[in-house]
């Protein structure tokens, strides 16, 4: 996925800073891979360049806090990844 990924579009996890399976020492407050194949849409993007550059905010379908995620960002059960961890979501239609 290049560029920005428009308000609204569908998106499906298909990596965690583009590896599709966990280490083994990893924190389970810090475990996104569960959130692998998790559909949402995108809410908000960072610019291209500079601090947080090319992540995109997605509001997920399924309940983050549930598997112990914190979510401080203006939009409920949503978290920041990089957008090039993302897939489309194929049941989506797109404009």
């Amino acid at each position: 996925m290049n560029g920005y990924l428009k308000i609204g579009t569908k998106v499906v996890l298909a990596s965690f800073d583009g590896k599709s399976t966990q280490p083994m020492d990893v924190d389970p407050h810090e475990n996104f891979w569960l959130l692998v194949g998790a559909s949402g849409a995108v809410v908000a993007n960072v610019p291209t360049s500079g601090i947080g550059a090319d992540r995109v905010l997605v509001k997920f379908e399924r309940a983050v806090s549930a598997l112990g995620f914190a979510c401080h960002n203006a939009f409920s059960n949503s978290l920041w990844f990089f957008r090039t961890d993302f897939t489309n979501d194929a049941r989506s239609s797109y404009n």
